[in-house]
């Protein structure tokens, strides 16, 4: 069984940067937009590998409009004359990353996609990785994962 321990988001819809720990089982309570559907979606991003956007929000709204455009450039509104408000404009780089105990091993793993975006109008280009036996953990004299100094 590979059990979920750590969820890594960087740049992925309202979130800058969250390491999120899990142990056992775990529930996502909150208030509407607090970000439970958010860090599904990542998770089913991650595992299914369906950057179509098809299942984005469907735990809230089987109509969702959310897309991938919108989560990795932080869509915030549509002010319905220019369109999209975004909290990301230019080049820069999402993470998602997780990781996972194998009760069979013994061992953890971990397993990450990066998304690049160069422009607005590109559509993002994406890189996965996987590392065996590290961790999600940060150093302590520094706020960039180990994991991405590790890779």
């Amino acid at each position: 069984m590979k059990l979920l321990q750590k969820l890594l988001l960087i740049n992925w819809h309202y979130i800058e940067r969250e390491l999120i720990d899990f142990s056992g089982i775990n529930f996502l309570t909150g208030k509407n937009a607090s970000g439970k559907s958010t860090i599904i979606d990542a998770l089913q991003l991650l595992v299914l590998g369906d950057t179509s956007g098809s299942f984005f929000n469907k735990a809230a709204n089987d109509n969702s409009q959310r897309t991938l455009k919108g989560y990795l450039r932080g869509e915030v509104a549509d002010d319905g004359e220019t369109g999209f408000i975004y909290l990301r404009d230019g080049v820069f780089s999402s993470y998602i990353a997780a990781e996972f105990f194998d009760t069979v091993r013994k061992k953890s793993f971990c397993f990450g996609v990066v998304f690049d975006v160069y422009r607005e109008d590109n559509t993002p280009r994406i890189s996965s990785s996987s590392w065996s036996s590290r961790s999600l953990s940060t150093s302590s004299s520094s706020t960039t994962p180990l994991w991405i100094l590790r890779r």
